[in-house]
């Protein structure tokens, strides 16, 4: 039987506690402004093969997954320096790591800070210490990285 409404709701109101505006967009995401960026986080629940089944439930697995993440910065040309600089100081966080997406059709991509947790077993202290380090990194780096490699941040629309 799936916890995921349940994990939404808990995750709803843990955000709550720590910002005064949470949102939900079209797609069912939560979204948080936060400075220059916005912090989204999806609760999902994963896939599990027939085949490793019982593997989940004998070791209690969560399948229930809690993905924050926020846009550091986007549309920007893809470089050999950017891919090299996600890959090294961009993996290079204590809590949490930053990697590349595409961003439209015109071959250009975004830098987003992530992380994902268990859902089944999420306390209100480790959702909020996700939405913090995700928060106050990606406000942090996307005045860093739109020096470097160019791009807008989600304050610059």
């Amino acid at each position: 039987m799936s916890n995921l409404l349940v994990i939404k709701d808990k995750v709803t109101r843990y955000a709550k506690e720590v910002f005064n505006v949470v949102m939900i967009d079209d797609d069912g995401d939560l979204v948080i402004p936060y400075e220059s960026t916005k912090i989204f986080i999806r609760v999902f629940e994963r896939e599990v093969e027939a085949a490793g089944e019982a593997f989940w439930n004998e070791n209690q697995l969560s399948r229930t997954v809690v993905y924050v993440w926020a846009p550091t910065i986007f549309d920007v040309k893809p470089s050999n320096e950017l891919y090299k600089w996600v890959a090294t100081e961009g993996a290079d966080f204590f809590y949490g790591h930053c990697k590349v997406t595409g961003f439209g059709d015109s071959g250009n991509v975004q830098v987003l800070f992530e992380i994902t947790i268990p859902g089944d077993t999420i306390d209100p202290g480790e959702l909020k210490q996700a939405l913090l380090a995700v928060a106050f990194t990606a406000d942090d780096l996307d005045d860093e990285l739109q020096k470097k490699f160019g791009g807008k941040r989600v304050d610059d629309n």
